[in-house]
């Protein structure tokens, strides 16, 4: 089974080659490269073969048999495939969820009525539009109880920051502060798609590390991509499209990526949600 062949033939499958819309990650970053595992994950037969993928490769690096599998995935995207991978181990699925904060700013701001503060700041005096906001800081294990004597396995549908994973390790091991001392951490996160371009965590990765004292996690996967990130909109179009000559008339574009695509200097990069934008991505 070649996972990425058969992303693509379900239309899953996102790569930035040119044009004006990148990719907005659950962690906040951008990304050329997003894959929409919704399209596979909702087939119980091709998520069957997937997991059997994976465990068959999880078995060449476990040594001994491990009893009372608990396989754990954060909510959305890991549930499915933290259910297969329990069914087929004969374990139990958990899975984390989102912890969320509201938090609000101010748009379409009069700046004419705008008074000026003598230290230099501003004071809106009851202009523009209040827009409340809702961001992800976080996983939480609030439904399940891991036993003692548990082993426990963590999977995700697709890594590319780590930030959803880590945040999943850390939220297991803070749920009961010795919960480590009395259940079996397996080093392993099970992925689909390793979009992160490490397969270890290592010294120096963060996006494990932090959560286990002790070591790192290993990423195994059925496919491996670099995917480049960005923390910003304006360091991709920095990187992607903008190197502008202004003694040319019109200015002389290069641009940096592998695709060599041109691009407009005066068009500008929108970072959106594959989520809700998946038919703007792939049609761009």
């Amino acid at each position: 089974m070649d996972l990425l062949d058969t992303l693509r033939a379900l239309n899953g499958y996102w790569h930035y080659e040119g044009g004006r819309y990148l990719a907005k990650l659950t962690s906040g970053k951008i990304s050329d490269t997003f894959c929409n595992m919704g399209v596979l994950t909702c087939r119980p037969s091709s998520l069957s073969l997937a997991a059997s993928g994976l465990i068959r490769k999880l078995n060449d690096a476990v040594d001994g048999d491990q009893q009372d599998f608990y396989v754990c995935g954060p909510a959305m995207g890991g549930v499915t495939l933290a259910y297969e991978v329990a069914r087929q181990l004969g374990g139990t699925a958990i899975y984390t969820e989102p912890v969320y904060e509201a938090q609000s700013r101010v748009e379409n701001i009069d700046f004419k009525n705008v008074a000026e503060i003598p230290e230099g700041g501003f004071s809106i005096g009851g202009v523009g539009t209040v827009v409340p906001q809702v961001y992800t800081t976080g996983q939480a294990l609030k439904r399940f109880e891991i036993p003692e004597g548990a082993t426990v396995l963590f999977v995700e549908d697709v890594i590319t920051s780590g930030k959803t994973v880590f945040n999943m390790v850390e939220s297991v091991v803070k749920h009961r502060p010795y919960v480590t001392d009395t259940i079996t951490i397996l080093p392993y996160v099970l992925c689909l798609v390793n979009l992160s371009g490490h397969t270890h965590s290592g010294v120096g990765h963060t996006a494990f590390s932090g959560a286990l004292s002790t070591h790192g996690l290993e990423i195994i996967s059925l496919a491996d991509v670099k995917a480049r990130t960005w923390n910003t909109i304006t360091e991709a179009t920095v990187e992607l499209c903008v190197k502008c000559d202004e003694t040319n008339n019109p200015p002389e574009v290069t641009a940096r990526n592998e695709m060599h695509v041109e691009i407009d200097p005066f068009l500008k990069l929108e970072a959106v949600c594959p989520k809700y934008n998946w038919d703007l991505l792939m049609n761009a």
